[in-house]
């Protein structure tokens, strides 16, 4: 029997994070494959998981026990963390998209890993959020912009939506929105800039 809980310890946080880390190895994909391989690759990946998912949920197979109490009867996170890098594949260029899912992998995790690790501040308005994970997911996700966008102004504009949105958005899952968000911002500002 696999215990299902909110509580991580940082190990268990870390191996959590570790998945949502994996996916950002389908970015090197899309590099070499490009659009079309990469979205048939990720349809097949959701379709496999989400039959997962219907083994957890309905029958109670488990292949891990790093499901948060809110995941117990609901779909978990990589099913979110795979659906966002598909919208955001699709809609977004190739520099936006990438860097839209590298800061919903990196910097969400980074956040988590400090904000667990050394966090003792908590953000105005949040229940968890601590002061240290958001820096540190800030200045994550504005290292990913500079390096993939190569746009100082990009990368700022993006770094700060997509830690706005972990930090503050509530109701949709992050995993979704910080790649959709964030790319949104990064296109209209890369059309704005460009």
């Amino acid at each position: 029997m696999y215990i299902i809980k909110d509580d991580f310890s940082l190990k268990d946080e870390l191996i959590r994070k570790s998945v949502h880390i994996m996916l950002s190895l389908v970015i090197v994909f899309y590099y070499i494959y490009g659009k079309g391989a990469v979205l048939g690759l990720l349809f097949v990946a959701l379709t496999v998981s989400l039959s997962i998912e219907y083994l957890r949920i309905k029958k109670g197979f488990y292949l891990t026990n790093t499901f948060r109490d809110s995941e117990k009867n609901k779909l978990a996170a990589h099913i979110y963390s795979i659906i966002g890098t598909i919208i955001a594949i699709y809609l977004y260029s190739m520099p936006i998209a990438s860097a839209a899912i590298l800061m919903a992998a990196f910097g969400d995790a980074s956040a988590a890993i400090v904000g667990k690790a050394y966090g003792k501040n908590l953000m105005p308005k949040t229940k968890s959020k601590t002061f240290e994970g958001v820096i540190t997911e800030f200045v994550v996700n504005l290292f990913i912009g500079i390096i993939i966008v190569q746009n100082i102004y990009i990368a700022l504009i993006m770094s700060f939506t997509a830690t706005f949105v972990e930090t503050y958005l509530t109701g949709i899952n992050d995993n979704v929105s910080i790649p959709v968000i964030s790319g949104l911002f990064g296109e209209i500002a890369i059309n704005a800039i460009v």
